[in-house]
Parts: C-alpha cells; structure tokens; sequence
C-alpha cells in the first residue's frame, strides 16, 4: 500500500487480528466509506465547498463512495447482534462508485449555483480506495436509504443553511 489511508487500514486489522489472537476471541471489522446525514459527511462537506466556491482538494479523478447515516447505523447494531456468523472485514458502502469530480458534478448540478473547483485538472485515481460491497449485502442486505433521496436531502439543508 502507498497511501496513508490504506496503511492505517492495514494497521487496524493487525491490530484487530494481534487483539483476537492475545484474547482467543474475534472480530468484525466493518469498514464504512463516508457516512452520510443531511449535517455531516462527505457529500455535505462537498456541497458547501461547492457553495463557497472553495476548492476539493487536488484529487478530482480519485474514486469514492458515500453511504446513508441510517445504514452506518443499521449494519453496526446487525454487527454487534450477530458478528458470530460473518466474515472478519466487511465493508459498508453504497455499490455505486464515483469519482470526486462526477459527485461534485451531481451536487453542483442540484445546487444550481456554486463551482466545482480543484487544485488539479486531473488526478488522484493513484490514491482511490473503494470497497466492494458483496459481503455487506450478503451479510446486512442493499444499502436501505436510496442514494438519490440521501443526496437530495444533504443539498436541500445545504441549501438552507448556506450564508455566503
């Protein structure tokens, strides 16, 4: 790995399988990309940036995905209800992948107002670090909250809160 987020990432499931090994117990590792309210997260730090004309940073081509509160929540108490039976990492994320430039364009489109800006014409794919999603669907079923819906709200309280 040459990226700090997937270091840190493989630095937790050591830990994780160091701890299970010194207790003879286990664990779930559930790993969730960019919870999502209409107050925090990843699509609402983007809307406002959006609104504010401030830049998202120098990677537009890296790859992400976003996942509702509510399913953050959901799968986390299934986890702790019934971590016995499933798989030792799980990631928590909607299917869909994007690019930061493709979800900033989404949500400026919606906003209808603000630029989308970034340090860097191209780039950042190098640093992408996405999840596949099959054992969270075998394990907690599809995501819930409809990525549309959840997307919609953020921007419509972004909207509302927004002082220039």
């Amino acid at each position: 790995p040459d990226n700090v987020y997937a270091l840190s990432r493989l630095a937790q499931e050591k830990l994780l399988d160091f701890l299970c090994g010194q207790a003879g117990g286990r664990a779930v590792h559930l790993r969730y990309c960019h919870a999502n309210d209409q107050k925090r997260g990843h699509l609402r730090r983007m809307a406002d940036a959006i609104q504010g004309e401030i830049s998202l940073g120098p990677a537009p081509d890296q790859k992400v995905q976003v996942i509702g509160l509510h399913d953050f929540v959901r799968c986390t108490a299934l986890a702790g209800a019934g971590g016995a039976s499933m798989p030792d990492v799980v990631n928590v994320a909607h299917p869909r992948v994007w690019t930061h430039r493709e979800l900033a364009e989404r949500i400026r489109s919606e906003l209808g107002c603000g630029r989308v800006i970034y340090d860097r014409e191209t780039g950042g794919v190098e640093d992408s670090v996405w999840a596949n999603t099959n054992r969270m669907i075998e394990g907690f079923g599809p995501p819930e909250a409809d990525l549309e819906d959840l997307i919609g709200r953020v921007i419509a309280a972004a909207k509302v809160d927004y002082r220039p």
